[in-house]
């Protein structure tokens, strides 16, 4: 059976969320040597440390465009798999060739602004959501089988497109193990520490609104929000300028060994969104034995464990801030409970397991 991977967005530094997945899962899948496998990258150093018995190609097509609606194609057909695997849901339309699809989430469906081109002009926006929202339809219809993370996930597919319910098979995730930790603390007085994308479904916009509080009851304290210095971060600091927030900096984009030594030192991190489709962060913060305060959605309350974890109200500022205060006055305690939901985690959430049942969606 021959099968090809488009792994255009593998790597963190591609895609931090995606390309992490699709990584993880290639190396376990790669290890079946009764497949003949062909690997589809944008740049060849994205195949750095992959192992196995398989053959790249190598075009530089980015996702989400037209270009991808025109090439991929192309190169099916040339190729000839019997099964085309993609990780995400940006699958050229024009071609026949049976597929498998991972679909992280339906975030596009709840929270159309929190996507990049949502920032740009207004029409052209609206046209490629839309084409979007058909691409996501037309993987309902066509897909041999549709994976998801959770079943937050699956239910909302279940809900959007009911007729595809038989084809959704939850693989879950597993937890990226990130570098060991340096010896180096990255800021010197304590922190408490945001990470991830500045989407508007992300609602860092709570957390600026808290610090407004916060930063006078904890004075040595300061807010760090580490992400991508995208539009959407500028209107967080814009936010935090607005309101004359003190003790807020955003470093930006960081390495994965920094990210670990960033995780090691912060007396917790701070993850309030709205929706989500598994939730990644949170589980990375728990094996530095960083406790998390986390908004009590059905998706972070299905993938985190009980331990290390408070929870508070999605949305309510107070509940936040009231959360945030019960978290630091026993610190000590939730860094031991981190430790021990970490453990937990990783018994329910593992890469193995995960691959294997993207291998068995390929049987048919």
């Amino acid at each position: 059976m021959k099968i090809l991977v488009d792994a255009r967005m593998m790597g963190a530094d591609t895609s931090r969320g995606i390309g992490r997945v699709i990584r993880e899962l290639l190396v376990r899948l790669l290890r079946d040597s009764s497949v003949e496998w062909v690997v589809l990258v944008r740049r060849e150093e994205q195949l750095v440390g992959l192992e196995g018995d398989f053959r790249s190609v190598i075009w530089d097509i980015p996702w989400y465009g037209f270009k991808e609606q025109l090439l991929l194609p192309w190169i099916l057909l040339s190729e000839r798999p019997d099964l085309v695997f993609f990780p995400h849901w940006n699958v050229p339309l024009f071609s026949w060739i049976p597929f498998v699809c991972f679909v992280h989430d339906l975030i596009l469906f709840h929270h159309p602004d929190s996507t990049k081109i949502s920032t740009r002009n207004k029409w052209y926006a609206k046209l490629k959501l839309r084409i979007q929202w058909f691409l996501v339809w037309y993987i309902t219809k066509r897909a041999r089988k549709i994976l998801v993370p959770t079943q937050v996930v699956a239910n909302d597919i279940q809900r959007f497109f009911p007729t595809s319910t038989k084809r959704v098979l939850v693989a879950g995730e597993g937890i990226p193990i990130l570098p060991t930790a340096t010896s180096t603390r990255p800021w010197l007085s304590p922190y408490v520490l945001t990470v991830g994308g500045a989407y508007p479904h992300k609602r860092l916009d709570l957390v600026l609104e808290a610090w407004k509080q916060q930063m006078q009851l904890f004075p040595d304290q300061v807010l760090v929000m580490l992400g991508e210095k995208d539009l959407f971060r500028e209107r967080l600091m814009e936010q935090a300028a607005r309101l004359g927030l003190e003790r807020v900096i955003f470093p930006g984009k960081v390495t994965d060994t920094q990210l670990a030594d960033w995780f090691t030192h912060a007396e917790m991190l701070i993850f309030p969104s709205a929706d989500e489709g598994f939730g990644l962060p949170p589980l990375e913060a728990l094996s530095f034995g960083c406790p998390v305060l986390s908004s009590d959605i059905e998706c972070l309350r299905e993938v985190l464990p009980q331990e290390g974890v408070v929870f508070f109200r999605n949305g309510d500022l107070n509940d936040m801030i009231a959360s945030w205060n019960r978290l630091l006055g026993s610190l000590p305690r939730h860094r031991e409970e981190a430790r021990r939901g970490f453990a937990d985690a990783q018994l329910r959430h593992d890469w193995d397991r995960t691959a294997a049942l993207v291998r068995q969606a390929f049987s048919f």
